[in-house]
């Protein structure tokens, strides 16, 4: 084994390191192109991206060689161009703390299942932001989470046994059975 200081071009970027090869004796080709640390994050960032197929086919045309030219080049631009498309999202405090009572209530009530602010929000915007007993349009201010079967009637607490529903339903419902979904 011998070892061999040897200037390599980046093959994507053109970018020059000295590097010092680990090579056999009987080895006397040495390369002259590698692949630097930048490109390398670049494209497998690029790589994890168009492995969510769906998350890439809803991409524009114009998005879409954007984000190849970014596997092309470096990661840092790639999570650029990531936040710039794909904002984070907004959660909701009002909606958060809501939710981890409900949790907390649940856990006191011994009920199984557990919900996230995603299910939930899956489920809201299932029935269009609307109460499910009275049709009402819902706003962060007025939405509550009901328990169709009610935790202190054996109910769960996962995603399926809850409703969207307005102030004034879910109080008058209270834990009472039988009412109808519109």
């Amino acid at each position: 084994m011998r070892t061999v200081q040897a200037v390599l071009k980046c093959k994507h970027c053109g970018k020059e390191e000295t590097r010092s090869l680990h090579l056999p004796d009987d080895v006397s080709a040495i390369p002259n192109t590698f692949e630097c640390t930048d490109c390398c994050e670049g494209r497998r960032a690029f790589d994890h991206v168009k492995d969510d197929v769906d998350a890439y086919k809803q991409l524009t045309k114009r998005q879409q060689d954007e984000l190849k030219q970014i596997g092309k080049n470096t990661h840092i631009k790639y999570l650029r161009w990531m936040e710039r498309h794909y904002p984070k999202p907004y959660i909701s405090p009002r909606i958060k703390q809501r939710i981890h009572g409900q949790n907390r209530r649940a856990r006191m009530h011994n009920a199984p299942g557990v919900f996230d602010y995603d299910k939930w929000m899956e489920r809201v915007k299932y029935y269009g932001w609307r109460c499910v007993y009275c049709g009402v349009r819902l706003s962060e201010r007025t939405l509550t989470i009901d328990h169709y079967i009610p935790l202190s009637k054996g109910g769960s607490n996962w995603p399926s046994n809850l409703y969207p529903a307005c102030k004034h339903c879910n109080c008058s419902k209270h834990a009472k059975l039988g009412w109808t979904i519109r």
